[in-house]
């Protein structure tokens, strides 16, 4: 009866590897003659992605008899509806503009064209990727699978143990709900099948390859042999087979230990194992465990599966505008947490991860933070081109302060009497830093014509407080007209002419012989700064080109007499200026009296460049032709005065 069977069995091995062998030369026969296409990876389509900041270019095996590719893409989340058309002789496609801290989707599909509809031949998995400059999320950098080559006998189960290393260390691999960490798949499973745990069954006799695939696409192959089982030829049912159980997956350090071998008759039933419970650990069950004993050995694998707590994050407050929320991450109880570190942007502050535990309690955790913006110092201060060019009231300036990102309102300034000519720099929103902002200010003088129609020059001759002489000038005749002009301040312009004033009331009467006749005035003497001495307004500007250098006189000669004298006050205080001016006498008396020649020289010195600064003043003025002058500009308020001239032709008397 033994032999018997045992017989029997080697016949059942010879037919099965008889046919499977049948099997494979008519597929290669049909790759001869055209009629049947292989396709990579056990006819999937293997897409991988590869990022950088903006762009994700999408790669994938060739597929033969493909007419053309779909290429699916969508953000995560979202439906793929949008796609790419590529043709069959391409296996590239690079998306661009892509969004930062964006994850997005991809498959590819493979087509052919038959009776001129396009079908479905193979596909890619989903793959998933992040921009590469996420914060917090990276995308796979390799896969590995530990061995190239697993030997398993038929009915036996083994582990594989794969490992997937992250682009940038300290970030988080997408979370599983866009796709496992790692995707398993046989090209035969007839011959060997796997699980998403990576648990390799062996089937029947024969050879294929098992693919591990991280989220992004990446991938990596082992090569796998399934043996015949070495007890399979038993065929006497009195014959007892083992079964034998072994732990997988996250095995518990106080796991219980496995149920002891226990050896059954052919056919007999099997008692069933006990189920192991550990707190923080889910037993997900016995794999290969069989109700009645099959005539060969039979290994049962207990599956463990550690729980895992979900770490969130959520932030309140100011958020950053590109700010992105840490992904969620998963901690089995009792292991150390870390917190993601929030990189602050510039502006604002983060008050930090709330309560974050050491170790992961047995439930859900959320930490919570805070962002707000930092207040920055807004200074406005304001320039002129002289202490008389700003406002008294703005000279102080002021500090404002505003929050990063504030909409900033800077002071719609206007007085009377001065012009704003604006802000230095143009502020729309407070940056991440103190600024100041300097308003400029120009003083608006008044000049005032007095138009007469008349008026008469008195000259007085060189006398003792006078060695040049002077003139007087008499206002006599009536007023004409009165006007104003605004001059900015540095900011020239012309005088105005007769045409700008109505003189048709001006009228002189001239006597014609026996009679009376009447003059009109048509003609404008000029404009002049009264009462004495009068100056025309260019030797009115020469002396305020003047002014400065004579005060730097003065001073010279009071710094080398010792005279204590107030240079500003002897122009604005005259009983003071005479009293400086006997004082001054009567150094300069003395000295002259007992000072060698060489003394004077050298006193004299002092002056040279001073000097030089009044000759070239003069000079300037000398050049100028006053008919010619269109410019002038204003440093005060000023009062001038225009004598009308009549012209009465012939006979004038």
């Amino acid at each position: 009866m033994f032999q018997t069977s045992r017989q029997g069995g080697r016949n059942m091995k010879v037919a099965r590897r008889a046919l499977r062998l049948f099997a494979v030369l008519m597929m290669l026969s049909a790759l001869l003659i055209g009629g049947m296409t292989v396709y990579a990876a056990g006819g999937k389509v293997m897409a991988t992605a590869k990022t950088n900041t903006k762009k994700a270019k999408i790669t994938w095996n060739k597929v033969a008899d493909a007419d053309r590719y779909l290429v699916y893409y969508a953000k995560c989340g979202n439906k793929l509806t949008k796609k790419k058309q590529v043709s069959s002789s391409k296996t590239t496609y690079t998306f661009k503009n892509l969004k930062k801290n964006t994850c997005y989707k991809v498959k590819v599909v493979a087509q052919k064209k038959e009776s001129g509809k396009y079908k479905k031949i193979s596909s890619s998995y989903v793959i998933h990727f992040v921009t590469t400059n996420s914060k917090y999320i990276t995308n796979p950098r390799k896969i590995n699978i530990k061995k190239t080559k697993l030997s398993v006998t038929e009915g036996d189960i083994k582990v594989l143990q794969t490992a997937v290393t992250k682009a940038k260390k300290g970030k988080s691999l997408l979370e599983e709900s866009h796709a496992a960490k790692v995707r398993y798949f046989s090209t035969d499973s007839s011959v060997a099948t796997v699980n998403s745990l990576g648990m390799v069954t062996g089937k029947s006799e024969g050879t294929c390859k098992i693919y591990a695939v991280a989220v992004n696409g990446l991938y990596d192959s082992i090569d796998i042999t399934v043996k015949a089982g070495a007890k399979e030829e038993k065929a006497d049912e009195t014959t007892e087979y083992e079964v034998t159980y072994k732990y997988t997956g996250d095995v518990p350090k106080d796991a219980p230990a496995v149920p002891a071998a226990a050896k059954y008759a052919a056919g007999s039933t099997v008692k069933a194992a006990a189920v192991p419970s550990v707190e923080g650990y889910t037993f997900t069950g016995w794999v290969g465990e069989v109700d009645k004993m099959p005539k060969h050995d039979v290994t049962v694998m207990g599956v463990w599966k550690q729980e895992k707590y979900t770490l969130s994050y959520s932030v309140s407050g100011d958020v950053p505008d590109d700010f992105a929320v840490p992904q969620p991450e998963k901690y089995a109880a009792g292991e150390k947490v870390s917190a993601v570190k929030v990189s602050v942007p510039k502006g604002y502050e983060f008050s930090g991860w709330k309560t974050v535990p050491t170790t992961m309690p047995a439930k859900n955790v959320t930490l919570s933070g805070k962002f707000s913006r930092k207040s920055y110092t807004l200074t406005i201060q304001y320039t002129g081109l002289s202490a008389k060019s700003v406002p008294e009231e703005y000279k102080k300036g002021e500090t404002v302060e505003y929050k990063f990102g504030d909409k900033v309102t800077l002071p719609k300034n206007a007085e009377k009497g001065y012009k704003f000519c604006g802000w230095d720099k143009t502020v729309k929103t407070m940056p991440a830093e103190d600024v100041t902002v300097t308003g400029t200010w120009k003083k608006v003088y008044t000049l005032t014509y007095m138009l007469y129609n008349d008026g008469y020059f008195r000259y007085y001759e060189p006398s003792d407080y006078n060695e040049d002489g002077y003139y007087y000038f008499n206002v006599s005749g009536q007023l004409v007209e009165t006007k104003t002009q605004e001059f900015v301040e540095g900011e020239g312009q012309a005088l105005y002419t007769i045409d700008d004033f109505d003189i048709t009331k001006a009228v002189r009467l001239i006597r014609m012989g026996d009679y009376l006749d009447a003059g009109r005035y048509d003609a404008l003497i000029g404009w002049y700064i009264l009462p004495y001495p009068y100056y025309s307004i260019t030797e009115y500007q020469m002396s305020q080109e003047i002014l400065p250098v004579t005060k730097e006189r003065i001073q010279i000669l009071a710094d080398y007499f010792g005279l204590d004298i107030d240079v500003d006050k002897v122009f604005t205080d005259k009983s003071y200026n005479r009293e400086m001016g006997k004082e001054v006498g009567n150094a300069l008396n003395a000295f002259y009296k007992t000072a060698t020649e060489d003394e004077i020289a050298e006193y004299k010195k002092l002056f040279d460049e001073s000097d030089e600064k009044l000759d070239a003043i003069y000079d300037k003025y000398d050049a100028i032709d006053p008919e010619a002058v269109t410019s002038y500009t204003l440093t005060d308020d000023m009062t001038v005065y225009g004598f009308l001239t009549a012209d009465v032709g012939e006979g004038e008397s």
